[in-house]
């Protein structure tokens, strides 16, 4: 099965939207917050996660292994490939079940609909997805990220026409935390988690 750069890219960005860190709360918190130098740690954290990503998919393609625990870990150590998938795997559950919630919330306030039952339609259909496989998924992400990206820029064009282009001179530092006592490590936590989440599918 030969997948074409373009579709990569889509569901690289598919990944980072969907299990990532990518909603509005997200990049306020991560960059926003540190003001003007939040700009360059937005910049930075798309070159990195852009560097990050192409290694993946090369040293992938190089060694010729779909196991992302492999690509992580060298070497035949097997308690550390174990520790590693075990991470993974309890983080990707974590963010899915967020991701429920999240769909079953807004499927509640949009609709007056159940938001149990609602996490339950959506669970259903990214269970359908997943069982098309890698091809099945980058066929859909291929198809509904333009249309998500062509939506933002719309969205976008409109906020700013209505309240102008926002200015962040006179805004305090107000994610700043023992975590991220920065926007430069900022840059680097929000990259590190877009790509750990992706790797269950950048290297198939």
């Amino acid at each position: 099965m030969k997948i074409g750069s373009l579709k990569v890219a889509f569901t690289y960005a598919g990944c980072i939207i969907g299990a990532g860190f990518l909603s509005g709360q997200e990049l306020w918190q991560f960059f926003g917050s540190f003001g003007n130098l939040g700009v360059l740690g937005f910049i930075l954290a798309i070159i990195l996660q852009a560097v990050l990503g192409t290694v993946v998919i090369k040293y992938a393609s190089a060694s010729k292994t779909y196991e992302f625990d492999k690509l992580i870990v060298r070497k035949e150590n097997k308690p550390f490939r174990l520790f590693f998938i075990i991470c993974e795997v309890i983080f990707i559950f974590s963010v899915v079940v967020i991701m429920f919630a999240g769909a079953g919330s807004l499927i509640e306030s949009s609709f007056n609909f159940s938001s149990f039952w609602g996490s339950i339609i959506f669970a259903t259909i990214i269970t359908i997805v997943a069982f098309l496989g890698i091809n099945g998924i980058t066929k859909i992400l291929s198809l509904t990220i333009p249309l998500l990206t062509i939506t933002t820029v719309i969205i976008s064009i409109m906020a700013i026409s209505k309240f102008g282009y926002p200015s962040f001179k006179s805004l305090e530092v107000t994610g700043k935390t023992p975590l991220m006592p920065n926007f430069f490590i900022a840059s680097i936590l929000f990259s590190v988690h877009n790509l750990f989440c992706s790797l269950g599918v950048l290297a198939p």
